[in-house]
């Protein structure tokens, strides 16, 4: 597996182009094999659509159950590797909160967060919290049968922010708030690091938190060897996150945390780190924060920051010669990337808009395992 994956980091995505002004669509290559036409001619994938999963793919849309122009529900539906559906489940929904795919499981199922989420208040210029704080933990089986639910309350969705599987259960992490707002924007406010370890029946074993006096802040948690690395920031100088006394309360720390397989910490770090100046520590506290999980390739995830994808001129703009890329498939000889290309823009609309600026097209490439195109076709998404 490592030798192919490093031919792909190699050969796989050649076919780069910087950062300008010039759009154009990408040439077709082959011809289209029958099975992928109806995956191509439902625009399943095309931006904001269907993700990719390690057997096919998953999409959450919203729906009117009661039909008042309202939605009051998610419809959550599974896929295989050719767009045909295998399942679908409705599940209630509200105001305050949201469905994020966390976590595709080794049992060919997966995790969502049901995350709690407040509403800005226009009116009264303040958070709208609601009446109840929680959020859920939901695992399905690949047909979207509810296998269990696990409620958090007092918990944001952040709190439950990124997922690993490990021999026995799921390490579930992320940062929660104190102050009740739970806002993305409330970084003056204390927080703390939480981590909750699941049993695969949906009970938690173990719950661990790392606090101080000042805002802390979640990245992404690294399975390593006996156990994982937690990549975190900081503004406390006490607590879990003490450091020197001339550093000053209000500075904003990078630190990795090491945890053992009983997520008993055994060792914290400050780390340098600057997001203007990109050093060996960027790839952790910003591309989890960035980028999104695009697909798995030969069992491995694969994020649209991978530098297979990037922009030699600026490694924090992921683009190559197909655009933007929005998922990836194996077929285990051969890999379909799934892309989206900005062809032009468009001259009905104001110049100062940015919304809906550009005219673009979906992109459809199969790869072989040594990085030569197979077939390529591209579908305008205006039709």
């Amino acid at each position: 597996m490592k030798r192919t994956l490093a031919l792909l980091l190699a050969a796989l995505f050649v076919l780069l182009i910087g950062c300008g002004s010039e759009y154009r669509p990408v040439k077709p290559v082959g011809e289209v094999p029958k099975e992928f036409v109806p995956l191509i001619e439902s625009g399943l994938l095309r931006k904001y659509g269907a993700i990719a999963t390690a057997n096919g793919f998953l999409r959450f849309s919203g729906a009117d159950e009661d039909g008042d122009d309202q939605t009051d529900c998610t419809d959550i539906v599974t896929y295989d590797k050719y767009g045909t559906e295998l399942a679908r489940c409705r599940y209630p929904a509200d105001e305050h909160h949201y469905f994020r795919h966390i976590l595709n499981t080794s049992d060919d199922g997966f995790l969502v967060v049901y995350g709690y989420q407040p509403q800005f208040d226009l009116e009264a210029s303040g958070w709208d919290c609601g009446d109840d704080v929680f959020s859920e933990i939901i695992k399905f089986d690949r047909l979207c049968n509810i296998e269990w639910t696990l409620t958090v309350p007092d918990c944001g969705g952040y709190s439950l922010f990124d997922c690993i599987e490990a021999e026995s259960s799921y390490v579930i992490c992320g940062a929660r708030e104190f102050s009740g707002n739970y806002s993305v924007d409330n970084a003056s406010e204390p927080s703390e690091i939480q981590i909750f370890r699941v049993s695969f029946a949906g009970e938690v074993t173990k719950t661990v938190t790392f606090s101080g006096s000042g805002h802390a802040a979640f990245y992404c948690a690294v399975p390593c060897a006996d156990g994982l690395n937690l990549y975190l920031s900081s503004t406390a100088n006490d607590g879990d996150f003490a450091r020197y006394a001339e550093d000053g309360d209000a500075a904003k720390t990078y630190w990795v945390f090491r945890l053992d397989d009983d997520l008993n910490c055994i060792s914290k770090e400050p780390v340098p780190y600057d997001v203007q100046d990109r050093n060996e520590y960027s790839y952790y506290f910003d591309s989890y924060y960035m980028y999104n999980l695009v697909g798995y390739l030969d069992g491995t995830a694969v994020y649209s920051d991978n530098p297979r994808f990037a922009d030699p001129s600026d490694q924090r703009i992921p683009i190559y010669d197909g655009g933007e890329v929005l998922s990836v498939m194996d077929y285990d000889t051969f890999y379909l990337v799934v892309s989206n290309n900005l062809t032009g823009e468009r001259d009905d609309i104001p110049p100062e808009s940015s919304r809906w600026r550009w005219t673009a097209e979906t992109v459809y490439t199969a790869f072989d395992k040594d990085g030569n195109i197979l077939w390529r076709t591209a579908v305008d998404n205006a039709e």
